[in-house]
């Protein structure tokens, strides 16, 4: 045998015993970043879990980067030398990656934080991980200018290390793109030290790669999908599991290697095409689907590239795709053209879809529904369609539906109003609300006027709303009080933290009030927060300064001992309130207020300090009239606010909470319970109402099941499900009697049965909030429980209200704090059979 043939044979039988495997079950092999894991695979950057899954979409860690960016840098032998070393407070010595962590920071790759600490399992964000990659190639702030990251970002994506990656600053860095940026990082040239350096990669500065010319004589397998296959060529066997190079047999090509022959890239070889032709529906663009990068198309059977084009014109037709090897779209023709409806959804009712533009679809629970590229069906689907998204139908036949996708809202907004909203505005932020027949209003999960509207409140409206009513959704949550800390830093802010509470900013707007420029605001300073629907911060303003004397409860008051430099030893005063608004908020107070718990006052600031006096009280008596508006001969504002002290006892904080004038369950409010009133305008109205325990808000219904006075222990059924409770308490209610019932902690402290109305007849009609029998109207509780008994089983069985509708029934008692004829509202329904 030839001397040559048999060295290349015993090489290959050595690479063979010891060829790795990167093949995880959760990484396809169409992925976009599955080569780009692969081949850190090899290079034993990136490594899967124990459970033989990659993981691509865990959020990658402080810790897990600097391992990442070590291993693959010139320093990565330090590593195993400083193990067991470290210069942070919260990385101990035993940490897996103390040693990666002390390298990462001694070259500057990823530095700890000015307190000492490095945060080892904090998640990395975009820009941070894109600084760092940046940074290993040689760039630099300086080198860069302008203003990071956006400095970075930009000459990322112009250096093609984001391409296709669609990211805001402050996203999560997931193992996928980690994996796919830290990839084209290696393959990068980095920045050269003099205009005559000749082009190199990083993989080839740091030593873990070389460039070699090299004829590839034949293949262990002859599959080119194949991982782990051995090429041989003229300068050794050398292991691939990256390039599918069966078709360069015989030819003469340069590859990219690692140090121990395993093959990493081809470079400067034609290609030769193979052409394949599928058969797939487009179910997700860039432009519709957040998840799919810049450059692709999802489609049912995967994701392919689409470099140069966009098919955002064919979603949800079924096409024919021409594709080469790299899965890259040379062609689409649509062979058999359907009828696609696409319409935006108002609410889901059992099978029907009712739209905003006012028609209706029934569709079967196993209608085949996409959602984010994940095949489910209608019926798992339900609780997802709601208000705003837009789904698209795709018809196989005249009423058949064949399958639909899912496309989140289109939202125009978060939008800040300005002002109040008066009856003669025509426009509120540029949405039009002059015809108010075609306007519907929705806060807090109720209709309401467009008046209702007020400065500061966050708005919504859908962009292509096909429906003739405009509608507009109101968002009132705010959280005000100091600003606390910035985070990650005032250079670049995601979350905030004002009066102990901790937000993430959702806008740029918001991110530059709360940064470190000059006119933002500063820490210590005294801010509202203005939060959208997401949760997230929308705008930063300061009503407090606008508004010096304003109304709150106190819920606690008390003092500690300054602990900072500046202060320290010092005695500082803090307050909580609790607003009109329904927010609490801690502030530094000017003084003492131990003995304001529970009371209402007047505050403003004074130096910086919040100062608050007592209010010279004012009260309101008399008939509660809901239809009028009324309480006594007091009218009540449209937008009155009231606040409700629900509890204020001995050493613990005063609770309370917002109610509307639809809350109060009283006929007559008697002088005691209301704390205070403030009243204004040309009407001398009811502006402001700080009242005690008047509402149901503070109230759990249910039907005591069991009562043990010697114990007081107490069964009720609430909402189908049998709850043991006890209490401090003695409460002579006969079993099987409803109730409602007032929770201090697990412990009940109040119980009261509630009051009935027996019917009988016909129920015509119900919704969510009435219920209609012999044609008479009664109101309902949110969540009512509804239960069926008979004269033969006194089992009560908890009943969906849609069994009720157009049924006969000899025995219908509605239950409820106040009678139903009386004006009061059933929280509890039991339908004897």
């Amino acid at each position: 045998m030839n001397r040559r043939i048999l060295c290349i044979l015993l090489t290959l039988c050595m690479v063979l015993q010891g060829i790795p495997a990167f093949a995880y079950p959760d990484v396809p092999s169409d992925a976009g970043y599955h080569q780009a894991v692969v081949r850190l695979g090899v290079l034993g950057v990136i490594k899967g879990y124990d459970d033989g899954n990659f993981h691509p979409n865990d959020n990658v860690t402080r810790a897990q980067l600097a391992k990442m960016a070590v291993l693959c840098s010139e320093v990565r032998d330090q590593a195993v030398a400083l193990a067991g070393a470290s210069a942070f407070s919260d990385v101990a010595s035993s940490h897996w990656a103390s040693g990666y962590i002390a390298v990462a920071a001694k070259q500057s790759i990823l530095n700890g934080y000015g307190d000492g600490n490095f945060m080892p399992d904090k998640t990395v964000t975009y820009a941070e991980g894109v600084t760092i990659l940046m940074k290993l190639l040689g760039y630099s702030q300086q080198s860069l200018g302008g203003i990071w990251p956006l400095n970075f970002m930009q000459k990322a994506k112009e250096i093609g290390l984001v391409k296709g990656l669609s990211f805001s600053a402050s996203d999560a860095v997931h193992r996928d793109a980690a994996a796919l940026m830290l990839d084209r990082t290696l393959l990068s040239n980095v920045v050269k030290q003099a205009a005559t350096e000749a082009d190199k990669t990083y993989l080839e500065k740091t030593g873990l790669g070389t460039v070699k010319d090299c004829a590839i004589m034949g293949l262990s397998d002859n599959n080119p999908n194949a991982e782990n296959v051995v090429v041989w060529t003229d300068i050794g066997a050398l292991q691939n599991a990256l390039v599918p190079l069966n078709t360069y047999v015989g030819k003469k090509v340069q590859l990219l290697l690692t140090s121990d022959n395993q093959v990493l890239l081809m470079k400067n070889a034609d290609k030769i095409e193979k052409f394949q032709m599928k058969e797939v529906v487009i179910i997700g663009t860039p432009e519709t689907d957040k998840t799919v990068m810049l450059d692709r198309v999802k489609t049912d059977v995967g994701e392919f590239k689409t470099p140069g084009r966009s098919l955002n014109t064919f979603l949800g037709q079924r096409v024919q795709l021409v594709v080469n090897s790299d899965n890259e779209v040379l062609d689409i023709s649509v062979k058999n053209p359907q009828t696609l409806i696409k319409f935006t959804v108002e609410g889901v009712v059992l099978t029907q879809v009712k739209t905003t533009a006012g028609h209706n679809y029934d569709l079967p629970d196993l209608l085949p529904l996409y959602n984010k590229g994940v095949k489910s069906t209608f019926g798992a689907l339900k609780a997802t369609l709601t208000q705003g998204y837009d789904v698209i139908l795709a018809k196989s036949g005249q009423d058949n539906y064949e399958y639909g996708i899912i496309l989140e809202p289109d939202w125009l907004g978060p939008i800040v109003a300005q002002n109040d909203v008066h009856e003669t505005d025509t426009q509120v932020e540029g949405i039009d609300i002059a015809n108010r027949n075609n306007v519907q209003v929705f806060k807090e999960g109720k209709i309401v006027t467009a008046e209702t509207i007020q400065k500061y409140d966050v708005l919504y409206t859908l962009k292509n709303d096909q429906a003739t009513t405009r509608k507009i959704y109101v968002y009132s949550d705010k959280v005000s009080g100091t600003y606390q800390v910035a985070l990650p830093n005032k250079s670049f802010v995601n979350k905030v933290t004002v009066s102990e509470q901790t937000v993430e900013v959702g806008t740029q707007t918001a991110a530059a009030k709360l940064g470190d420029a000059q006119n933002a605001y500063k820490t210590d300073d005294h801010v509202t927060l203005l939060i959208g629907k997401d949760g997230r911060v929308v705008d930063v303003v300061d009503v407090y300064h606008e508004n010096t004397q304003a109304y709150a409860v106190v819920l606690k008051a008390w003092q500690d001992i300054a602990t900072d430099e500046v202060n320290k030893g010092k005695i500082v005063y803090h307050i909580k309130l609790g607003h009109f608004d329904g927010t609490t908020a801690e502030y530094i107070a000017d003084k003492s207020y131990l003995g304001y718990k529970g009371n209402a006052v007047q505050y403003g600031w004074q130096d910086g300090k919040m100062h608050v006096e007592f209010v010279t009280r004012v009260t309101v008596e008399g008939t509660v009239d809901a239809l009028k508006r009324m309480i006594g001969d007091k009218w009540i504002s449209p937008d009155v606010k009231i606040l409700e002290l629900v509890s204020n006892k001995k050493d613990q904080d005063a609770v309370v909470q917002a109610i509307d004038f639809e809350d109060l369950r009283i006929t007559h409010m008697p002088k005691e319970s209301v704390l205070h009133a403030v009243l204004g305008g040309a009407f001398d109205d009811v502006q402001m109402l700080l009242v005690e325990d008047v509402s149901n808000k503070s109230y759990r219904y249910g039907i005591l099941e069991e009562a043990n006075l010697k114990s007081n222990s107490y069964k009720i059924l609430e909402n189908g499900k049998v709850t043991t409770f006890q209490s401090a308490i003695g409460f002579g209610i006969v079993k099987r009697t409803p109730i409602a019932f007032k929770m201090d902690g697990t412990s009940i402290a109040g119980m009261s049965p509630l009051k009935a109305t027996q019917l009988n007849g016909k129920i015509n009609a119900l919704d969510t909030s009435r219920i209609k029998i012999n044609q008479q109207t009664y109101w309902l509780e949110q969540n009512v429980q509804v239960y069926k008994t008979s004269v033969w089983d006194s089992t009560l069985v908890p009943t969906a209200m849609s069994e009720l509708t157009n049924k006969t029934y000899h025995n219908i008692t509605l239950y409820g704090l106040t009678a139903v004829t009386d004006g009061g509202k059933a929280s509890v329904i039991v339908i004897y059979e």
